[in-house]
């Protein structure tokens, strides 16, 4: 099955992808750090007289003077065609891309939850001081946060987490809502 690479798609692999990733953890080439420089076992003249440059992600030999990039590296090392090495590595980017995805949506529930178990600490110890609970509700309420805690909606969360009737958990906002609108007044 023959298939073509737009010229992103080639600059893409050739990029992206560290060299240093596709030698030593992709492709399990033979590596070490000598004299301060990644080495790597030539896939082609089986020597340790290499290096590689992070700039330009490009491997070099200096006993066969072979340039490799991403695609160069594993279609020596993989014996493959361009093709089915071009696809390798945009199969290895794609779900690079969807690892990172899956850890960015990780890190916003994370977020969002570490933000209710604090707007909740502040409702639970602050419970006398309606200002601050009725601001925290507010927040609560418009973030809607009370769905990490798989609440369907707002009443029940106040009803079954608090036990406050819906009527005074919209008092509360309300309160806080004015204090807010004559505080410029009033101080």
């Amino acid at each position: 099955m023959k298939k073509r690479f737009s010229a992103e798609e080639l600059r893409e692999l050739r990029n992206l992808i560290p060299i240093n990733t596709v030698i030593k953890e992709l492709l399990a080439v033979p590596s070490k750090i000598s004299e301060g420089h990644f080495r790597f076992l030539c896939p082609l003249c089986n020597e340790f007289q290499t290096s590689t440059n992070s700039s330009t992600n490009l491997a070099r030999c200096y006993h066969c003077e072979k340039n490799f990039n991403p695609i160069d590296m594993v279609m020596a090392v993989k014996a493959s065609q361009f093709i089915d090495s071009a696809t390798y590595l945009q199969e290895v980017l794609s779900r690079s891309r969807q690892v990172k995805k899956m850890m960015a949506d990780i890190d916003a529930r994370a977020l969002a939850m570490n933000r209710f178990v604090h707007l909740e600490t502040i409702i639970d110890t602050e419970h006398r001081c309606f200002y601050k609970i009725g601001k925290a509700l507010k927040e609560v309420h418009d973030d809607r946060l009370y769905h990490q805690l798989l609440f369907d909606n707002f009443e029940s969360y106040l009803k079954q987490r608090w036990d406050m009737s819906k009527s005074h958990g919209y008092r509360l906002i309300e309160a806080a809502r004015i204090i807010d609108n004559l505080s410029p007044i009033g101080d």
